[in-house]
């Protein structure tokens, strides 16, 4: 520290002073640094006051940038959310639905696909904009419109996987022999994939994709008596 250095000074020059009274050999270089001795202390002491006012501006400058990246990104995580919102896989046409809408399995997973990138690269600009902000004493926000993004995704992508297996599954048995169906295994997984969505929460079951997939499946289970019926021995030529 300053004084510390500059209590070395005196000494120094008190040792010099012995020398010269004593004539003892000192060269021409070691004095010439002698006597520059203070000088060169007085010029490296404006350079560091010069050097801490330019640090000062510059701090000053970056701060009001990194507000200005928080702000922006702020709004882009609350953007980001709005899109989501608007334009996410929520819906998918029911079993009597009369609009000729296609369940779209492949650009429903293309959403999710994308916007779990986009959430992840949310979360990664977040995090390097942390380090900034604790250098300047910025707290943080939170940015709930993420947390919230995230955990529809998440629950989007329960609800699109069952509607895609659950469409394999239908795709099988209607291509199959209708001879080798067998009710109790159509009950038993039309009631797994039930199950499945009943227990997602109160929030995902007013998606109407989630509404679809259920109705779907409880208009199939409803066909089961029937189709048990059609497979009877009982059931003769005269009966078609």
């Amino acid at each position: 520290d300053k004084p510390n250095i500059e209590s070395k000074f005196e000494p120094i020059e008190d040792m010099y002073k012995c020398l010269d009274k004593f004539d003892v050999p000192v060269s021409d270089e070691e004095k010439e640094l002698m006597d520059n001795l203070r000088v060169k202390w007085t010029e490296f002491q404006k350079t560091l006051g010069e050097a801490d006012l330019m640090l000062k501006s510059k701090k000053v400058e970056m701060g009001k940038d990194l507000k200005d990246n928080i702000t922006s990104f702020t709004q882009h995580v609350i953007d980001t959310r709005s899109e989501f919102q608007e334009n996410g896989p929520f819906s998918a046409p029911g079993p009597s639905d009369t609009s000729g809408e296609v369940i779209d399995i492949e650009g429903a997973f293309e959403f999710i696909s994308d916007f779990k990138k986009r959430i992840a690269d949310n979360r990664s600009k977040a995090d390097s904009m942390k380090k900034g902000m604790g250098i300047f004493g910025y707290d943080q926000p939170e940015y709930k419109e993420t947390d919230d993004t995230e955990k529809e995704l998440a629950m989007l992508e329960k609800v699109w996987t069952l509607m895609r297996d659950w469409l394999a599954e239908w795709d099988q048995w209607k291509n199959g022999r209708f001879s080798g169906l067998d009710v109790k295994t159509l009950e038993k997984s039309a009631g797994e994939f039930q199950k499945a969505l009943g227990k997602m929460g109160r929030g995902v079951k007013q998606w109407k994709v989630w509404r679809s997939l259920s109705n779907i499946i409880q208009r199939f289970r409803q066909t089961l008596p029937l189709i048990s019926d059609l497979r009877s021995p009982a059931m003769r030529p005269r009966h078609w």
